[in-house]
């Protein structure tokens, strides 16, 4: 299922619910859109299926950044190298490792700085410790739980 996801801020959004026919059609339609960055925090067999169909749609002066920020459906994937010939994908890593130290203190200030004058803000649920194993099992990704004393 393909759908557009204004709180995500993401152009499309697929659920990889479908079997793997289902999903190489979304990628490729989604693909034919002519894509200019994926944020993948999963990695593993999706990125087996989106990475060919992002060849497959790429136009030749128009590179795609893949940048991989996570692990969440696997590790590892097996990629035909002729993917990466036939079309300008760029992959990349986002993480600690991709920055140098200088690079890692300069943003780590800019963010403290941004805190500072309340320019930062970061959603939460605060929840009393005692619900903890309540609290636990419900997944928010819109907002970070924060467990209060007392």
């Amino acid at each position: 299922m393909r759908s557009r996801s204004p709180a995500l801020d993401a152009d499309e959004c697929i659920q990889l619910t479908a079997d793997d026919k289902t999903l190489s059609g979304q990628f490729s339609a989604v693909s034919a859109a002519q894509i200019d960055v994926v944020i993948d925090y999963l990695w593993g067999h999706s990125a087996e299926l989106l990475l060919p169909a992002l060849a497959k749609y790429t136009p030749a002066g128009s590179p795609v950044r893949y940048v991989q920020v996570g692990s969440l459906a696997g590790a590892d994937i097996a990629l035909n190298g002729a993917v990466l010939r036939s079309a300008p994908l760029l992959l990349m890593g986002s993480g600690i490792g991709s920055l140098s130290v200088s690079q890692l203190l300069a943003a780590t200030g800019e963010m403290l700085q941004a805190a500072v004058p309340g320019k930062l803000t970061i959603a939460t649920t605060p929840r009393p410790l005692q619900e903890i194993a309540a609290a636990w099992p419900q997944d928010d990704s819109q907002k970070r739980t924060v467990f209060t004393l007392g």
